[in-house]
C-alpha cells in the first residue's frame, strides 16, 4: 500500500495535531489510521533548476545501480563501516538515509540495517525524490527532505547523507528540517566527495603510474612513459586548471550538483547542521566521512 501525505500539509500548523504521518515500526501511520510502508510527499512545486539537476542525474543513478564501479563499492563498504562504528553499542534507533538511491534493496553501505542479517534493533528509512524501484525492501519516502516535516512527526534519532549533500539547494533549509524531524540526542552522517585538485590529482595520479609498474618490456613502458608525459598529464593540468577557476569564481562544474565542496569549505556546511565531532578520510581518495550532534 502507498500512502500520500494529506493534501494540504503544507499549511498545518507544526504542533503534532495528528495530520502528519508517524512512523510506527517499519511502516507509517497515516492521518486516516491506515498504515503503508511507502509514502508519497505533496510538497511544493521544485523550481526549475532543481528539477533539471534531478532529470540530469537520473541516469547516472541508473547506470550505477547495478553494477557500481570496485572503487565504488570499497567506499560504499568503508562507509557501511563508518556508521557500524557510530552504531556500537546503540539500539532501537530510527535512520533517515536522504537520497537512499533507486534500488529495492538497501543500498550497499546499509546492509548493517538488513533484518535478513539479524539486523533487528534498529529501522531504516530511505528517502529519495526518485520513485525508483516500485516495491522496496524498507519503509520509502518520495519526495524531498525539505518537505517531510510537514508530512512527518519528528522520529529519527540518526541521519545519513550518502553523496547526497550536495545535490540539496539550500543546505539552511535541509538543517532546519533535520532538526524538525530529529529526537534528542540526534546525529548525521555524511559521506562527501572533495574538489580539492591536490586529491584529485593524487588519485588521478595513482591510476596512471600503476600501470607503468606491471610487467612490461622496455618498449612497451617507454611507450607508456611517453603517452603519460605528452598527453596525459598535459590534458589533465588542463582540467585542472579549468576546474580551480571555476571554484574560485563560483561557477558550476557539472550540471548535477548545487555545491562543490572542498577541504576549504566543508567543515562551513557541515556546521550547519551541529557540531562535527569526527571526521576520516578514506586513505587514497578525496571523500570525507564525518559526524555531525545535532543540537539539543
Amino acid at each position: 500500500m502507498t500512502g500520500r501525505a494529506a493534501p494540504g500539509t503544507s499549511d498545518l500548523p507544526h504542533d503534532g495535531s495528528g495530520h502528519r504521518a508517524q512512523l510506527a515500526g517499519t511502516s507509517f501511520r497515516l492521518a486516516d489510521g491506515t498504515t503503508s510502508r511507502r509514502l508519497t510527499l505533496d510538497g511544493p512545486a521544485a523550481d526549475k533548476e532543481w528539477a533539471a539537476k534531478q532529470a540530469e542525474a537520473l541516469p547516472h543513478y541508473e547506470s550505477d545501480i547495478d553494477r557500481p564501479p570496485a572503487a565504488v563499492l570499497a567506499l560504499y563498504r568503508a562507509f557501511e563501516n563508518y556508521i557500524a562504528r557510530f552504531l556500537y553499542g546503540r539500539r532501537d534507533l530510527a535512520v533517515l538515509d536522504v537520497g537512499c538511491g533507486l534500488g529495492a534493496t538497501l543500498p550497499p553501505y546499509a546492509g548493517l540495517f538488513d533484518p535478513g542479517r539479524g539486523a533487528v534493533e534498529n529501522v531504516y528509512v530511505g528517502l529519495d525524490p526518485f520513485a525508483g524501484a516500485a516495491e522496496r525492501a524498507y519503509p520509502f519516502v518520495q519526495g524531498r527532505l525539505e518537505d517531510l516535516p510537514e508530512a512527518i512527526e519528528p522520529a529519527f534519532d540518526l541521519f545519513l547523507f550518502a553523496t547526497s549533500l550536495d545535490h540539496i539547494r539550500s543546505l539552511g533549509e535541509a538543517a532546519a528540517a533535520v532538526r524538525r524531524l530529529a529526537r534528542p540526542g540526534a546525529h548525521a552522517i555524511f559521506w562527501v566527495g572533495l574538489r580539492d585538485n591536490a586529491l584529485l590529482g593524487r588519485t588521478l595520479g595513482m591510476t596512471h603510474l600503476q600501470p607503468l609498474f606491471a610487467d612490461l618490456g622496455p618498449i612497451a613502458f617507454l611507450g607508456r612513459w611517453l603517452k603519460l608525459a605528452l598527453y596525459d598529464l598535459p590534458r589533465h593540468y588542463a582540467y585542472f586548471r579549468r576546474q580551480n577557476w571555476r571554484l574560485r569564481h563560483g561557477r558550476p562544474l557539472d550540471r548535477l550538483h548545487f555545491h562543490y565542496f572542498t577541504t576549504l569549505t566543508i567543515e562551513g556546511a557541515l556546521r550547519t547542521f551541529g557540531d562535527v565531532i569526527d571526521r576520516f578520510a578514506p586513505p587514497g581518495g578525496a571523500d570525507l566521512f564525518a559526524t555531525v550532534r545535532l543540537p539539543a
